[in-house]
């Protein structure tokens, strides 16, 4: 778990979970992303649910972040069936993995996503 990925998340409801992660001081068209749930009352990364988004080009964040590389390539959507989800809260990360170095780094966003 390192600070250097920031995750936001923008949007979580509804079954789209929506936001951006970047890993500050690196070339981030280098990494692979994948989305973490992870029920609050466990704190077992390994029993996290590890999930494929859909990469989203964000202009803004090429404009208000401009000494990181490639943050253009940062955003993140993902619909999913809220019903395939147990009930409960979850909280919401990122996990990356550098396809040059292999260098892999994980973190959470402050945001929650409830499953009702």
């Amino acid at each position: 778990q390192d600070n250097c990925l920031l995750v936001r998340v923008e949007e979580a409801r509804d079954g789209r979970l929506q936001g951006y992660a970047v890993v500050l001081g690196d070339n981030n068209a280098c990494y692979e992303w994948r989305l973490l749930l992870q029920e609050v009352s466990s704190k077992k990364t390994e029993s996290s649910l590890w999930l494929e988004t859909e990469g989203q080009y964000r202009p803004d964040l090429v404009q208000n972040m401009p000494d990181q590389i490639n943050v253009g390539l940062c955003g993140f959507w993902l619909h999913f069936n809220k019903d395939a989800l147990p009930k409960g809260q979850y909280r919401i990360g990122m996990a990356v993995r550098n396809r040059v170095t292999g260098l892999r780094l994980m973190n959470w966003s402050n945001r929650r996503l409830e499953i009702k």
